[in-house]
């Protein structure tokens, strides 16, 4: 929810077209042998053109684009049971059920949406190759370097969206990367392996640096705590019970952690914290998040850290533009999404004891599931990662404060802001969080999320009583009823809250006057300074009131929810401080 979803721009639906035909026309070629395979030499000279290509591209604007066809299953064989295949064995369009392939990289990588890389094989016929998946942290090279032995389990072959071959590996348990002592490894090969020996120094150095970047991973895979690693360890301490007062008595001291924000660093160390608040089965809606006792309205409910998060890069937005194309849902987004699944899938891929939490997400899934250990090593179903964050991500700004205040300067006419381009409505940057997950939709919410860093902050949104469910609106609320239901399908069900029961019933005239209504409003709100004159309020008062009249023309329930575009537009005009919106009728004031 608040991701950026263009599919029915007719810009991106062209490409959502055009990518199902690509698909389609490679499904026709399924278990058939490539007959026009490239030479090795004209594959090497492709990837060549292809690294020089994205290296002088850094910098300047660029589209990464993501695809997510058919899904395939992670293989679930070990390796002792499926048998050897070459590459020109290999068929169109097919998961090799039974068979694994022994490779070698014979160039340097590169990263596109993808790390791709032309590899050989023992009889030393060539293919591309592209690994998804792998860690964003780390460079390509070194994943995978040049002369690097891999055995991918059950290869998947297929046509690239250039017309040409490449085997495709999505699922990271997929895929060893060996060492030259491995005894799979071909003897005809030794000869080319280098094993460089790296003195104990370096190694410490090369830890030193990553973790002077916070790259706390590549630190621990460079050197064991020493002597100052300890004496780091023991100056936390204090951050340690701060950490401790978080997660059990929801002490944030939010002003500090909001200082201390960067957007270069917008993954912040802090503990979450979850109040008086339990999972519970709901009728239609599988798992909800219900009060275990009544609250106040402002009464923070919970404070939880992403699970994963990933942030566009600051200042960057008009240079890199991540497309998210999904073939299976007919949806294409704009933002971080595909590297969040990255993200998701190598964070579990490394601590497997994660995956109950995240897997409860999946309705087919139980609260305990696990992952399948095979060869020692975890087995990820990349494609079911995808669909876990697809349904259950979040837009999220780096800070709510700052976007409030950068989307207030880019309507205002007279301001100096030089910010990117603002959306209406949704973010590039997302993260997954599996408490915020649990929460069911309604079009009137109950409860109200900010952001600082990967921190939500959840606060009710008015008094609510105990055993409660807690919502959010997973659409923008100002949304007419027909364009709510259509963006509630990708979620699967409709919307029976108390605003859109009203507004289905609504007479079409009727529904007519209040949005031409409200598209004036909309006008006048682009057209006020920030700081509006008295004029400009009344104005604003004025609007309000002939807007509440299309309500009261026609009898709703007894609930004042339902008037929420009149309570949206007076929270959310960039032009109305908090002064201004108290100076308009009482029936209009929500508390902020």
């Amino acid at each position: 929810m608040d991701i950026i979803d263009v599919s029915h721009e007719d810009k991106w639906a062209q490409l959502l077209i055009s990518q199902r035909k690509t698909l389609e026309n490679a499904f026709r070629c399924t278990g058939e042998r490539p007959k026009d395979s490239k030479s090795r030499m004209a594959l090497l000279r492709e990837h060549n053109i292809l690294r020089n290509s994205t290296m002088m591209s850094q910098g300047s604007s660029m589209m990464r684009l993501t695809t997510t066809g058919p899904a395939y299953p992670p293989s679930l064989e070990t390796v002792g049971h499926l048998k050897p295949k070459g590459i020109k064995a290999l068929q169109l369009e097919t998961q090799h059920r039974g068979f694994y392939i022994l490779l070698r990289t014979i160039i340097q990588c590169c990263r596109m949406t993808a790390l791709q890389t032309i590899v050989e094989d023992e009889n030393g016929d060539a293919a591309k190759v592209a690994l998804y998946g792998q860690e964003i942290l780390r460079s390509p090279d070194t994943i995978l370097p040049e002369n690097q032995i891999l055995l991918i389990k059950e290869p998947y072959y297929k046509i690239t969206a250039d017309g040409g071959y490449s085997i495709r590996v999505d699922h990271p348990s997929d895929i060893e990367f060996l060492l030259a002592c491995d005894k799979r490894v071909p003897l005809s090969w030794y000869s080319r392996i280098v094993e460089v020996e790296r003195a104990a120094e370096a190694w410490r150095q090369e830890g030193n640096e990553a973790f002077k970047l916070g790259n706390i991973y590549l630190a621990t895979n460079s050197y064991r705590p020493n002597e100052e690693a300890m004496k780091l360890a023991s100056e936390r301490i204090i951050e340690v019970e701060q950490r401790l007062r978080e997660k059990h008595d929801g002490i944030y001291d939010f002003q500090g952690i909001a200082r201390a924000l960067t957007k270069r660093k917008p993954l912040l160390d802090h503990a979450t914290y979850l109040g008086p608040l339990q999972v519970r089965e709901t009728e239609g809606r599988g798992r909800g998040l219900f009060l275990t006792k009544s609250v106040k309205a402002g009464q923070l409910l919970f404070c939880e850290k992403a699970f994963t998060a990933v942030y566009e890069e600051p200042d960057c937005t008009d240079k890199m533009t991540f497309v998210n194309v999904n073939i299976n849902t007919n949806r294409i987004t704009i933002g971080t999404q595909a590297v969040l699944v990255t993200e998701t899938t190598q964070k579990l891929f490394r601590n497997p004891s994660l995956s109950p939490r995240l897997l409860s997400l999946h309705s087919a899934a139980d609260s305990d599931a696990r992952l399948t250990i095979i060869d020692e090593k975890p087995i990820i179903d990349s494609f079911l990662i995808e669909r876990i964050t697809a349904l259950n991500c979040f837009g999220c700004p780096i800070s709510s404060s700052e976007e409030f205040i950068r989307r207030r300067d880019h309507d205002d006419p007279g301001s100096s802001s030089s910010s990117p381009k603002v959306s209406s409505h949704g973010h590039g940057s997302t993260g997954l969080r599996t408490w915020a997950s649990s929460i069911n939709h309604d079009c009137l919410p109950n409860a109200h999320r900010s952001f600082i860093g990967d921190m939500m902050i959840v606060r009710a949104a008015f008094p609510i009583s105990a055993d409660n469910k807690l919502t959010f609106s997973y659409v923008p609320p100002d949304h007419d009823y027909a364009r709510r239901k259509e963006s509630l399908k990708h979620w699967g069900f409709v919307c029976n809250c108390n605003l859109c029961n009203m507004e289905k019933s609504v007479p079409t005239d009727l529904l007519k006057s209040r949005n031409n209504v409200l598209t004036a409003m909309k006008a006048v709100t682009s057209r006020l300074q920030i700081y509006p004159s008295a004029a400009d309020v009344h104005r604003r008062t004025s609007q309000l009131s002939t807007l509440e009249n299309t309500y009261n023309s026609y009898p709703t329930p007894n609930y004042h929810a339902p008037k929420w575009p009149i309570r949206y537009l007076s929270l959310h005009s960039p032009s109305m401080t908090e002064k201004n919106i108290r100076k308009l009728k009482p029936t209009y004031y929500v508390s902020l």
